[in-house]
């Protein structure tokens, strides 16, 4: 590529594209209007953690010119370097508008406080706990980018957002491992992008003067690190692929600067002295800030004020405050010690901050930690009064990844003044913990933002007898810690009913973890697997603050959750944990604690289930070979007795798999308009099934009935299942039972009753599935 203007050129255009830094518009450029360095105001902020430091223009409308050792380097807002060096550094700045730029500059210093003697926290930036995989940020401006040498290579030239779509660009993936590997992947299309100056690939060049694509294979290298002067590369070993191969030397020498490195996105320039070529890629979505809106009115937080209180206590003995910095709505905790259990490292937010039990309220905030943390705790609480709570939540950080914490619709309590309590007890030494955006509000002030809820329902089948469930085959021991007042007394009562379990708890407790029950399993768990956790929760008081908590038994800082509910009296609290990274855990240990429970409380823990993510998901094809129900033979048999009093049998329409009972008179209670197919399929003990058909009615009705069972007299307590569904009028009732544990069944019997129908109702079944669940085609 050939240089087409220099970068003062390209800086007299650009400037005359921006508006004034005052309310005024010009329509040409006015003398008197060209702005000042004395109302320059820039932000400057150091990561001392890998040495980036970002510098940004504060000033509206305006566009900056960052001077480093007297040569003109970007104009772009937002622009970051890295050093490698500890030492104080200078930037000078001029600003432009449309009317022209500074004729003076100011200069601001910076501080780095450490040379870098390792790049642990640039691989773990690139590589996450173990691949991450990265590709062209195709929907950011600029990025691909060209300019001059010795510059950030942006002002010859910056590709619009998907500018380069036809040319097998963004399809690349770049995998960087924490063992510095490599891998270059092209994509479906198996090419990769080459500049048309370019000697390589000849092969492929069709001479037009265009830039073209080359077809090449995966490749799989090593990256490393090297510090040339004041600047952090990365390297690769000679023809190494990237995206867009710019030049022959970034082919045969292949060496990037690193100006830019968060989690999600970093920021390279291939330099070889004549050229710049500046490239953004992004890992994950490209996406704004999560949570709340903490820029809008509705915040309260954002024109709250608080102070803060500190409880530092490695080992519970008290050393001096963390470091606490705060910049505006985002505050960085330094834990230079490490703790070891929770409560040992608290930083408390005791603000101003009123709510109202009238109101609902929404509360999110952001969290970065430079080292992964297993067990924060994130409490939002009455000030003065540790009982009062909208919430006590448990999280965990991985390092560099950021956590949106996100409380919704909560009902609103009465407090005079909010807390924020967070703790990091259980941190490693040197951990940095960055906590931004907090937004606390009311519920019905719209900011805009639109909180998706999980889908759970529609992802996720919960079966507790499903062959499925690990917790259905589990053996487990029970340990207990009943503690009134810390002082251990007798074990509650327990009593175990197959996947039901009842806890009596007579004495009352204040505190959380004076009622501990675990169950300790023989569930492993991988961490190349996803899991879905569930369990039923009742109460014959209200209880507030049950803990439930899934852990390694060899490490209780180990854990998938750690989270806070509160107990209704009488009523089913369904935990539902879908859809969970898994971890490498030799045996699961199940905890629950009811410290804070009333005297005399029984709670029943039901239905427990912990699978794999996705267990139960099924394709369900009527015509599949695998459908027994499709090669079976049946006959019918039928009971309709309005009143008891059996009349004569309804009206049954076969149409290739599909089965119309027409009911002309209405009955009145269940078993009452019984309709039987009595076939020849068998099961067996030693084998798991999927059950599905569809039911569609003419009328409303509740309570229609779907049995599967043993066939002949007296076998009405041989079934797979007894299932009750309420149809509306017109409309599908799927019904889908899938991972049933086998019985041995040398006949099964499909049963449906539509006792309670109303008269003239006419009702079809259709679609009937019966499966091995490992046969899917």
């Amino acid at each position: 590529m050939k240089r087409i203007y220099s970068y003062l050129e390209s800086l007299l255009l650009l400037i005359f594209a921006f508006s004034a830094c005052t309310p005024e518009d010009f329509v040409h450029p006015d003398p008197n209007g060209i702005p000042l360095a004395t109302d320059i105001d820039v932000d400057i902020a150091v990561d001392q953690e890998i040495n980036q430091v970002t510098f940004t223009l504060k000033n509206k409308a305006c566009m900056p010119v960052w001077i480093f050792d007297g040569k003109t380097y970007s104009t772009v807002n937002g622009l970051s370097k890295i050093y490698a060096e500890a030492g104080t550094y200078e930037v000078e700045i001029k600003m432009a508008n449309s009317n022209g730029v500074s004729d003076a500059s100011i200069t601001k210093s910076f501080t780095i406080e450490n040379a870098i003697v390792d790049f642990d926290s640039y691989i773990t930036r690139m590589a996450g706990s173990a691949d991450k995989e990265w590709m062209i940020a195709k929907e950011t401006e600029g990025h691909l980018a060209c300019g001059d040498s010795g510059t950030d290579g942006t002002n010859y030239y910056s590709a619009a957002p998907n500018e380069h779509a036809a040319f097998g660009l963004y399809d690349d993936v770049l995998t960087f491992g924490t063992d510095k590997s490599y891998i270059y992947n092209p994509g479906a299309g198996g090419t990769v992008y080459v500049n048309k100056g370019c000697s390589i690939f000849g092969e492929f060049n069709p001479q037009d003067g265009k830039d073209f694509m080359a077809t090449v294979e995966e490749q799989k290298v090593n990256y490393d690190f090297v510090v040339e002067g004041n600047d952090v590369f990365i390297t690769f070993p000679s023809k190494t692929l990237f995206p867009y191969i710019a030049n022959d030397d970034a082919y045969n020498t292949p060496k990037y600067k690193i100006v830019s490195l968060t989690p999600t996105k970093m920021e390279l320039i291939a330099d070889n002295g004549e050229i710049a070529w500046h490239y953004i890629l992004a890992s994950g979505e490209e996406t704004k800030p999560g949570g709340y809106d903490a820029d809008n009115a509705c915040n309260m937080w954002k024109t709250a004020t608080f102070t803060n209180e500190f409880f530092y206590a490695p080992g519970w003995g008290q050393i001096a405050d963390p470091a606490f910095e705060a910049n505006g709505n985002s505050y960085k905790i330094t834990l230079s010690t490490a703790t070891s259990d929770q409560w040992q490292a608290q930083v408390k937010f005791l603000t101003d901050i009123t709510t109202n039990s009238s109101t609902n309220y929404d509360f999110s905030t952001i969290f970065t930690s430079t080292k992964d943390h297993n067990n924060v705790t994130v409490k939002l609480v009455q000030t003065g009064n540790d009982g009062n709570f909208y919430f006590t939540e448990s999280i965990k950080l991985k390092a560099y990844e950021d956590y949106v914490f996100i409380m919704t619709d909560m009902p609103g309590i009465d407090m005079d003044n909010v807390s924020l309590v967070l703790d990091f007890g259980g941190n490693v030494e040197n951990t940095e913990v960055t906590v931004s955006r907090v937004v606390l509000k009311e519920h019905g002030c719209d900011d805009g933002t639109i909180v998706e809820t999980p889908g759970e329902e529609e992802d996720v089948i919960w079966l507790p007898d499903a062959a499925s469930n690990m917790w259905k085959s589990a053996s487990f021991t029970n340990e207990f810690y009943y503690a009134p007042g810390w002082t251990q007394i007798a074990d509650p009562g327990f009593v175990a009913d197959g996947n039901s379990y009842k806890i009596s708890l007579p004495v009352a407790t204040t505190d959380q973890w004076q009622a501990q029950v675990k169950f300790l399993t023989d569930m492993t768990t991988s961490s190349a697997t996803a899991y879905d956790f569930r369990c039923i929760l009742n109460s014959t008081e209200d209880m507030t603050g049950v803990t439930v908590k899934l852990v390694s038994s060899s490490d209780d800082a180990d854990f998938y959750f750690a989270e806070r509910v509160d107990l209704v009296a009488y009523q089913d609290y369904v935990f539902k944990q879908p859809n969970m990274p898994g971890i490498d855990m030799d045996a699961v240990t199940l905890v629950f604690d009811f410290g804070g429970n009333p005297a005399g409380v029984d709670v029943t823990v039901s239905s427990v289930i912990l699978q794999e993510h996705g267990a139960g998901k099924v394709s369900w094809n009527p015509d599949s070979d695998c459908n027994m129900w499709k090669a079976s033979q049946f006959t019918n048999t039928f009971y309709y007795a309005p009143g008891w009093v059996q009349i004569a049998d309804p009206v049954l329409e076969a149409d290739n798999g599909s089965y119309t009972i027409t009911l002309p008179e209405a009955t009145m209670a269940q078993w009452q308009a019984q309709f039987v197919f009595h076939t020849d399929i068998t099961t067996n003990s030693s084998t798991s099934y999927d059950f599905h058909c569809i039911l569609r009615s003419t009328k409303d009705m509740t309570g229609a009935t779907v049995k599967l069972v043993l066939d002949g007299e007296g076998n009405d307590g041989n079934f797979y299942f007894t299932e009750r569904a309420d149809l509306t009028a017109d409309e599908d009732y799927v019904l889908e039972m899938p991972s049933l544990p086998g019985k041995d069944m040398d006949k099964v019997s499909l049963v449906l009753d539509f006792g309670g129908n109303p008269a003239n109702m006419e009702v079809t079944v259709s679609s009937i599935i019966l499966k091995e669940s490992s046969c899917n085609n």
